[in-house]
């Protein structure tokens, strides 16, 4: 905050050459806009004029009782220290014990109580013509400038700190806004006048006329002249209180000298007898409103410049229905010499008592009061119209049309959130304005254009719903930023002993967080999920037939191949196969189908459907393309692959969820989406107690048209209504969202019609505030003016009420800070069942998961798996690694080679898994896999577990096999022989072998569903999806038998003729295709 600025002291105050030392000066922003219907009444000159009075009754106040009396809050003016000069003001001479009534009444560098304003336009600095246009407006100074002050300070500034802007309310007139000016300022901007004329003015009544809009028009206004003067000027208005004795004394005289006036007005003095009446009937009706020595002084670059912008605005002030005239002196002079006192001989008898020249007046001649002086005496009135701000706009002054707002609520509540101060037709504060609990469970809706502040405003509120100091009455958030990245600054608003945590997707030191769009929230119905996922493949994507069709065979297919149940939406077979049927049954680790795997169902459907080419080849690759982009890049490792977030955990603290790293605006969508269905689905899961409905969450959406847009229509219009219709319902469950919208009329009406707080920040264009404003009844000069708020103000309306309110939001961007975000996602589970214990104490970063992913497609890691699974589900016996990969695995640090181990086996085992769910639960597998890997390089004991149980397929039973061959072999023709010894045995493994002897049972066991055709591929599964084309190809340098085996022989020791057998043609066997074959193949 700027001091004082006074000869031998430091400051920002103004001396201007002495003239207004102590004064603290404005220069003004904003002003209120005239009504522009003739027929309406502008209220500014009333306005004004109670302006000009309450200033007068604080700056008499001083006068009368010393500064020390006067009931003003300096700190809250000017800040401490005593910036304003109070000390100063209350200490001098001026204002002692022992000062009269007319003492200090000389204004020229006296510290007497004053006010000024003036009208500059500032000469044009010559510029090169080529940058002549950029440079005509000089940095930080405009054309027209208007400055206001006061001393020791302006009574009309708004108290308290500046706006958001830098801006503060000015009551000259309500409405009013300007900026602080710096004394250093105001004194660069006199100095650019060196040229000073004084003004000299009088009452006379016989001046004013009886229609002073005729006058006006034919005249023209003070504003006008100004526009369009074509030298630099200045105008200025200085004036003080005038003290309460000396107007009495007017008055006195006035009252002695009427009566001999009107004994001798039948001669010549009628006219002066007119004056005199008007006069004293002027001073007596504005004796309690004030009377101001008034002193008026045009300033320009020239002499000549000087006296014709004085004569000319002398002219065009608009003083046609007052009772006084104005007119230019001859002496033009400095600034100092224009403000100084005029010489004794020359001061007008009643100014004696104001310290200017010894001697009374005589009471008998009047005609000395009509004399035209400088300073002269002047109602308030009078200077309201002289130092009134402009009522049209000018380079440097913008013009608002005033604010007809409501200022009340109708109704209040202690329990709520205070987001802000509601402003009267002054912009002076008119209360706190409380967003109510019930209020924010109906859902709350913010727009505004880019910088208005709709996002600060919704920061505040998250601030207030962490503020409570008992940690059971803050409510948690949750936020969806799609763009910027500005809520993370949340961590410095809230308290200590709170957090926010930041989900940055894409992040590589980040831990990734990972919501797969095909898992519902447990206990959620897995039909009633898919059809969600449909609907939002549909919005996000603006999709329309048949993809709508395709989707839901696609979604049924791929649930179904991973093992669930549409109807129950539990997984089938519920229990895990047994190695032996009297074993304790086991539940299946149920495992949901991810993106990828949905991408090759749907191209297969739209394959199967029976499409024309070209329809096929466009549909095929519509959802190609749209599957295909959500696995890759951000969205791919938010969707899968990364580690599962706790939905709970989510609503139970403060989150962020930063998606500005997602730069298709589809994708966008789509994950917003994710999120809201796996919300939604966790607050259906998981009720309130009945009767419970207090608000529990909020969840703030940004940028909502990015999925809820305006104009979507056939499947995709409805799968927008909804998800809106979801945000609705979602109150009912304690869940309050706060939809933060910069182009209100992008997004469904739903969303306006469904929020019971509407907060309407500048909004440009008319379409957008019609959308939001029929929602608040908003009339049109309200619309208006919502054009032009400055940032941090807003229209705001709750349900119930009929007008909306104007309302300064709160900001805390000094506290605003980063520092104390966690990264670290609240999460469900490690990434996968095979990652090591440490890895949920400590999840993997996304670079660390990413090195282990490339590190496991590494071709030789890759031969050595596949060699390891295709045996143990073959039940040969496994490879072990070869030296050079076993030295390389051995070199990695442990969590990378865990993690690259896991990645490759969960590859393995997915390209055979729906072959697999038949005969084990391929968790089982991948469990068994990574820990005979892992023994093999040494790491640990071998698994223990019967290898049995690890065979699938036509090899299941393949010692059974065997055992048959050997039977059969010794069995002779036409002996009646018997079933196998071992066929108790082989049933209690689950194989029912019906026959008399060995030859039918070896018929029964060619004929059972393991020796289907195809149901050899268990073992090698989709070489392709595991990676072993490309690896055998990059190994080898080509594909084949003879490829194939030497590329296994540089990735694995050990007997390789069994396991290259596997991958080259099926054993013995007969039956039907299997249905799991037929989807591998």
């Amino acid at each position: 905050m700027s001091g004082r600025l006074i000869p031998g002291r430091a400051g920002g105050r103004s001396s201007a050459g002495g003239v207004l030392g102590g004064v603290r000066a404005y220069r003004l922003v904003s002003a209120p806009r005239p009504p522009e219907d003739p027929q309406v009444r502008d209220p500014a000159p009333a306005q004004l004029f109670a302006a000009v009075t309450s200033m007068h009754a604080t700056f008499q106040s001083l006068t009368t009782s010393g500064a020390d009396a006067v009931d003003v809050d300096v700190d809250a003016i000017d800040g401490p220290d005593d910036p304003a000069g109070l000390d100063e003001f209350a200490g001098s001479d001026e204002f002692g014990a022992g000062a009269g009534a007319g003492a200090g009444a000389g204004m020229p560098g006296a510290r007497s109580p004053l006010f000024f304003a003036a009208w500059l336009r500032l000469p044009e600095k010559p510029t090169e013509p080529m940058v002549r246009t950029a440079q005509a407006a000089r940095p930080g100074q405009e054309r027209f400038v208007f400055l206001l002050g006061g001393r020791p300070f302006l009574p009309g500034a708004a108290p308290g700190p500046a706006r958001v802007d830098g801006t503060r309310g000015l009551l000259f007139p309500p409405g009013a806004s300007g900026v602080e000016a710096a004394g250093g300022e105001v004194d660069r901007l006199f100095a650019e006048f060196p040229v000073w004329l004084p003004c000299l003015g009088a009452p006379d009544a016989l001046w004013s006329l009886p229609d002073e809009e005729i006058w006006q028009h034919r005249r023209g206004s003070f504003d006008e002249h100004a526009a369009h003067l074509a030298h630099p000027f200045a105008w200025m208005v200085l004036a003080r209180p005038r003290p309460a004795d000396l107007v009495q004394a007017d008055k006195d005289r006035l009252e002695i000298g009427i009566p001999m006036l009107r004994e001798a007005a039948q001669g010549s003095r009628w006219a002066e007898l007119e004056r005199a009446e008007a006069r004293y009937r002027e001073l007596a009706r504005y004796g309690g409103a004030g009377m101001w020595d008034v002193r008026v002084l045009v300033g320009s670059d020239t002499a000549a410049g000087a006296g014709a912008a004085a004569s000319l605005l002398c002219g065009a002030a608009e003083l046609g229905g007052l009772p006084y005239t104005l007119v230019p002196s001859g002496r033009p002079g400095s600034l100092a010499e224009a403000a100084a006192e005029p010489p004794g001989h020359d001061t007008p008898p009643y100014a004696a008592q104001g310290g200017w020249q010894p001697g009374p007046p005589d009471p008998f001649d009047l005609a000395d009061i009509f004399v035209p002086t400088a300073p002269f005496a002047a109602s308030s009135e009078l200077l309201a119209a002289l130092a009134r701000p402009p009522a049209r706009e000018l380079p440097g002054v913008r013009l608002l049309t005033p604010h007809r707002f409501d200022v009340t609520r109708d109704r209040t509540d202690d329990d709520g959130f205070p987001i802000g101060t509601v402003l009267d037709p002054a912009y002076a504060d008119a209360g706190t304005f409380v967003v109510t609990r019930p209020t924010l469970n109906r859902h709350a809706f913010l727009c505004g254009a880019t910088g208005s502040g709709k996002s600060q405003t919704a920061r505040t509120l998250l601030t207030e719903l962490s503020a409570p100091e008992r940690p059971g009455d803050r409510v948690p958030w949750l936020v969806i930023e799609p763009a910027k990245a500005e809520y993370a600054r949340m961590a410095g608003r809230i308290r200590a002993d709170d957090t926010v945590t930041v989900l940055r997707p894409g992040v590589p030191d980040d831990p990734p967080g990972c919501l797969n769009p095909l898992e519902p929230e447990p206990g959620y119905p897995l039909q009633s999920h898919a059809d969600l996922v449909r609907e939002l493949f549909l919005a996000a994507f603006n999709a329309d037939n048949p993809v709508p069709q395709i989707l839901s065979i696609a979604l049924a297919e791929v649930y179904a191949n991973t093992g669930w149940d549409m109807v129950t939406g539990e997984p089938r077979p519920g229990r895990r196969p047994k190695l032996f049927v009297d074993e304790v049954p086991r539940d299946v680790r149920a495992r949901y189908p991810t993106l990828g795997e949905l991408r090759v169902v749907a191209q297969r459907v739209v394959d199967d459907i029976g499409y024309g080419r070209e329809v096929r080849d466009n549909v095929r690759g519509l959802v190609d393309v749209r599957l295909r982009g959500l696995r890759e890049g951000t969205p791919g490792r938010f969707f899968e692959g990364g580690h599962p977030l706790d939905v709970g955990a989510l609503l139970r603290g403060n989150v962020v969820l930063e998606l500005d790293r997602v730069t298709s605006d589809q994708d966008k969508a789509f994950l917003m989406g994710v999120v809201l269905i796996r919300i939604v689905e966790y607050l259906r899961t998981n009720p309130p107690a009945p009767g419970d409905d207090r608000l529990r969450h909020v969840l703030v959406i940004e940028e909502a048209h990015r999925l809820l847009r305006r104009d979507a229509d056939g499947p995709a219009g409805n799968a927008v209504e909804l998800f809106a219709g979801l945000l609705a319902e979602i109150r009912a469950y304690g869940e309050g969202v706060v939809v933060v919208e910069q182009i209100p009329s992008k997004i469904i009406p739903d969303v306006l019609k469904n929020t019971a707080l509407k907060v309407m920040h500048r909004l440009p264009a008319a379409d957008d505030r019609a959308s939001v404003g029929a929602t608040m009844n908003l009339r049109e000069e309200q619309s208006e003016h919502v054009v032009a708020l400055p940032p941090g103000q807003a229209a705001v309306a709750l349900d119930g009420m009929d007008r909306p309110l104007l309302v300064r939001m709160g900001h805390g961007e000094r506290s605003e800070s980063t520092e104390r975000a966690s990264h670290l996602p609240p999460l469900r589970a490690a990434r996968s069942d095979l990652c090591p214990p440490d890895c949920r104490t400590a999840p993997c970063t996304l670079r660390a998961m990413n090195e282990a992913r490339h590190d496991s497609t590494s071709p030789l890691l890759v031969l050595w798996v596949e060699a390891v699974v295709a045996a143990t589900v073959a039940g040969v016996h496994p490879v072990d690694p070869a030296p050079a990969l076993s030295e390389w695995l051995l070199r990695l640090p442990p969590r990378q080679r865990d993690c690259a181990l896991a990645h490759a086996v969960e590859r393995a085992v997915d390209a055979r898994r729906p072959l697999l769910r038949r005969w084990l639960d391929p968790a089982d597998l991948a469990d068994h896999i990574l820990a005979d890997l892992t023994a093999r390089l040494g790491l640990r004991p071998p698994p223990t577990e019967d290898h049995r149980r690890f065979q699938a397929g036509v090899y299941r039973w393949h010692d059974v096999r065997g055992h048959l061959d050997a039977a059969v072999a010794q069995a002779e023709p036409g002996s009646p022989g018997g079933p196998h010894p071992h066929t108790e045995r082989w049933a209690r493994r689950g194989l029912i072998l019906d026959g008399a002897d060995v030859v039918e049972q070896m018929r029964v066991f060619r004929e059972h569903p393991a020796n289907a055709t195809g149901s050899h591929r268990v073992a090698v599964g989709d070489p392709d999806a595991s990676g072993l084309t490309a690896a055998q190809v990059e190994v080898a340098g080509a594909a084949g038998r003879l490829y194939l085996r030497r590329a296994f022989a540089r990735a694995c020791v050990g007997k390789l003729d069994p396991i290259v057998r596997l991958f080259e043609k099926p054993p013995a066997g007969r039956g039907r295709k299997s249905p799991q074959a037929e989807a591998v193949t």
